[in-house]
């Protein structure tokens, strides 16, 4: 009973060993870290992207308003 349970740990650990490119343990985490790492930046990209539209958004919105009431006092006197 006790050798069944040694032989499937050893061969679960080789299967373990099996699922890194040529045994590199520390390639294989290199490599998800780098993943992670750009996704993050990515992440960071559209997070400053949509606060930069929001933000010049906001002015367009404003600059339109501030022309439409011009418009609007404009045809008021000129009527």
């Amino acid at each position: 009973m006790t050798d069944r349970k040694v032989d499937e740990a050893i061969r679960r650990i080789d299967d373990l060993h099996k699922a890194f490119p040529g045994g590199d343990w520390d390639g294989h985490r290199r490599y998800h870290e780098s993943v992670i790492a750009r996704i993050e930046a990515r992440t960071r990209l559209y997070e400053d992207l949509r606060g930069h539209l929001i933000k010049n958004g906001m002015w367009a919105f404003l600059i339109f308003l501030a022309w439409a009431a011009w418009q609007a006092i404009k045809t008021r006197v000129t009527s």
